[in-house]
C-alpha cells in the first residue's frame, strides 16, 4: 500500500510538471557526476533540488548512492528532500548511501553525515521494513550504520 501511494504521488508530480522529467534527468546526471557547479546552476535556473524522476529518485538519492559529497552538499543547502522515498524500494537518500555497492565508502559516509546533520529522519523504513542503518550494517559498512542509527535503537554498530 505504501508503494502504491508513492507511485501515485510520483505520477501526480509528473503531471504537474510537464517536461520536468527532462530537467530531472539533467539534475540527476549532474549529481551522479558530482558536478556541484552544474547542480548549483540547474537549481538556480529554477529546477527544484527536491524534484523526483518517475520512480521517485531525486538527485540527492543519486549523489548519496555514489558518495558524491560536493553534489550532496549543494543539494542539501538548496532544499533537497532529505526524506524522499523512491517507488522502487521505499528507499531514502540515506538508504541509498547505506546500501550502495559503490566503492566510494568514505564519500558515502560523508554524505550520510551531511544528510543526518541536516535533519533527515533516520527512522524511515523502506518497503522491506528496514532502516538505513540496518542496510549499512548488513553490507558490512559499520561506520555508515553508526552514522545513521536512531537514538535509543538496538544498534550493534553504535554499541547500544
Amino acid at each position: 500500500q505504501q508503494a502504491e501511494q508513492l507511485r501515485l504521488q510520483a505520477a501526480a508530480r509528473a503531471q504537474q510538471n510537464p517536461g520536468g522529467d527532462r530537467q530531472s534527468v539533467r539534475l540527476l546526471s549532474a549529481a551522479q557526476q558530482n558536478d556541484a557547479e552544474q547542480v548549483r546552476a540547474l537549481v538556480e535556473s529554477g529546477i527544484s533540488a527536491a524534484f523526483p524522476n518517475t520512480v521517485g529518485q531525486t538527485a540527492l538519492h543519486i549523489a548519496a548512492l555514489w558518495g558524491n559529497v560536493e553534489a550532496t552538499t549543494v543539494l542539501v543547502k538548496n532544499g533537497a528532500n532529505l526524506n524522499a522515498q523512491n517507488t522502487m524500494s521505499g528507499g531514502t537518500p540515506l538508504h541509498m548511501a547505506a546500501g550502495s555497492k559503490k566503492d566510494n565508502v568514505a564519500g558515502r559516509l560523508k554524505c550520510t553525515k551531511i544528510i543526518v546533520e541536516a535533519g533527515a529522519d533516520v527512522t524511515i523504513t523502506g518497503f522491506d521494513g528496514r532502516m538505513a542503518w540496518q542496510e549499512a550494517s548488513d553490507a558490512g559498512e559499520q561506520e555508515i550504520a553508526a552514522a545513521c542509527c536512531p537514538p535509543g535503537t538496538m544498534c550493534p554498530p553504535c554499541g547500544t
